[in-house]
């Protein structure tokens, strides 16, 4: 999977492109979810950074606004530092 609980990261892909470029926090996994196309996805908990997502609710097809919100994990990419620019492990002194 691309992302942890606690990153953030990019949406990289919604059915709505105002998502696209906006920073979410990576709550919690909710779990995997199949498509009656037997496709899965591995769905995360999120929550949107700044102003809220806009979204479609499943069972009824309304269009809402929410702060709170679940994406797949290939939709997402989290924001790490490269790890060439990761401190240095502590190096063990002996005497």
């Amino acid at each position: 999977m691309n992302c942890q609980p606690g990153d953030l990261a990019f949406i990289v892909h919604s059915d709505f492109p105002e998502n696209i470029g906006r920073i979410v926090r990576v709550v919690s996994w909710e779990g995997v979810y199949r498509l009656l196309s037997g496709r899965t996805l591995n769905l995360w908990n999120i929550e949107a950074q700044g102003s809220p997502l806009r979204g479609k609710w499943i069972q009824s097809g309304v269009i809402s606004l929410e702060y709170k919100s679940m994406a797949p994990d290939e939709d997402l990419r989290p924001i790490r530092p490269a790890p060439e620019l990761l401190p240095a492990p502590p190096v063990a002194v002996t005497a």
